[in-house]
C-alpha cells in the first residue's frame, strides 16, 4: 500500500484529490493547519481507517524532525493564494510558502520520498510572447507592487528545488504549474467560485476592469486526474508541466456562459482595480499554456469544456 502525504489537504485541490484516493488503497496523511471540525472538507473521512489529519504549521522545523512516516509521495499544496493574500500582507504570504517547502524538501530526502510542488502560471508575469510553455522567460513588474511577490516566492521555490536536486542528485521532484483551477470546494474569492457565490445569494458579480482579460480554465478534476497520473512516474521526475486548459475565455464570455446556465441576466459592476488597490496591483490580460509536454509525458489533457464545468460546479453549490 502506497503512503503519501498531502499538505493543505484541506483546501480546494487537496479535498478533490483526497475525494479521488479515499476509495483507493493509499494510505492518506493530511497536514493542514485548519481544525478538523465539522466545517472542515475533510470531516467526512475523518473514521476512514487509511486517514490521518495532522494540524500543524509547516513553517516549523520540528515538524520534518518529528513526522516519521515513511511516505512514498509528499504533494505540497499548502501555499497562500489569492489576490487579498499578496495585496494585504506579501510579507506573511512570502514566509508562510518559503519556509515549509524547505522543510518539506528535506522530508522528502528523509524518506526518498518523490516530491510535487504545486506551483503556478503566475510564475511567467506578463510576459507577451504567448503561448507560454515551460521554459518561456518571466516578466514581472516592480518590487513595489505586491502583486508579484506571489510569482517572485512561487519561483524563489522551484530554484530552491532545482537546487536541492543539484545538492543531493537522487531526490525525485515534479513542479506543477496550474492555469486557473475551478470547481467544487473553491473559496469564493475566485473567478469561477465568486461568480457562483455571488449569483446563488442574488448579489452582484464584481468583473474587473473591463472584462476583456483571458484565462485559461481547467476543472479540478482534471487537474486532479493530472496530479494523479505523476504520482511516482519516472517520467515526470526533475520535470515542470503547465497544467491546464489551452482554451482561452474572456470574463465577458464567463458571465455569458452562467447567464445561460443560470437563465437568467447577471446583475454586476464593473470595479476599476487602479483604484481599488492604487500602486500595488497589476492585472494580467491574457494567459495561455503550451500543453504538449504533459502530453507527450504522460498522455494527460484536460477534457472538460468551461460550459461544463462551470455546470457541475454551479450544481454543486446550489446543493449546499
Amino acid at each position: 500500500m502506497k503512503k503519501i502525504l498531502i499538505t493543505g489537504g484541506a483546501g480546494f485541490i487537496g479535498t478533490n484529490i483526497i475525494k479521488k484516493l479515499i476509495k483507493k488503497k493509499i494510505d492518506i496523511y493530511v497536514v493542514d493547519n485548519k481544525n478538523l471540525n465539522n466545517k472542515n472538507n475533510l470531516y467526512i473521512y475523518k473514521k476512514k481507517k487509511n486517514f490521518t489529519y495532522i494540524k500543524s504549521d509547516l513553517s516549523k522545523k520540528n515538524f520534518y524532525k518529528k513526522f516519521n512516516v515513511k511516505v512514498d509521495i509528499i504533494l505540497h499544496l499548502a501555499s497562500g493564494v489569492g489576490v487579498s493574500s499578496y495585496i494585504e500582507d506579501p510579507f506573511k504570504l512570502i514566509l508562510s510558502i518559503f519556509y515549509p517547502t524547505i522543510n518539506l524538501l528535506n522530508l522528502s530526502k528523509k524518506f526518498n520520498s518523490h516530491f510535487i510542488f504545486a506551483s503556478t502560471s503566475e510564475i511567467y508575469g506578463k510576459n507577451l510572447k504567448l503561448p507560454w510553455h515551460e521554459t518561456s522567460d518571466r516578466v514581472l513588474g516592480p518590487t513595489n507592487i505586491s502583486r508579484w511577490s506571489y510569482s517572485s516566492v512561487k519561483s524563489t521555490c522551484e530554484h530552491l528545488i532545482y537546487g536541492f536536486k543539484k545538492k543531493f542528485p537522487k531526490f525525485k521532484f515534479t513542479i506543477v504549474r496550474f492555469f486557473n483551477i475551478y470547481g467544487p470546494y473553491q473559496r469564493p474569492n475566485f473567478i469561477i467560485s465568486s461568480f457562483v457565490e455571488k449569483i446563488i445569494n442574488n448579489k452582484k458579480v464584481n468583473i474587473y476592469d473591463n472584462g476583456k482579460m483571458t484565462r485559461c480554465f481547467t476543472f479540478i478534476e482534471d487537474a486532479c486526474d493530472c496530479i494523479i497520473k505523476i504520482f511516482n512516474n519516472k517520467k515526470t521526475y526533475s520535470e515542470v508541466f503547465n497544467v491546464g486548459s489551452n482554451k482561452e475565455n474572456s470574463i465577458l464570455e464567463v458571465k455569458k456562459i452562467f447567464e445561460k446556465i443560470h437563465k437568467d441576466k447577471i446583475k454586476f459592476n464593473f470595479i476599476d482595480t487602479k483604484k481599488l488597490y492604487q500602486n500595488k496591483y497589476e492585472d494580467i490580460l491574457r494567459r495561455i499554456p503550451r500543453v504538449d509536454k504533459v502530453k507527450s509525458k504522460i498522455g494527460w489533457k484536460a477534457k472538460t469544456s468551461l460550459e461544463e464545468g462551470i455546470k457541475k460546479t454551479y450544481k454543486f453549490y446550489k446543493k449546499m
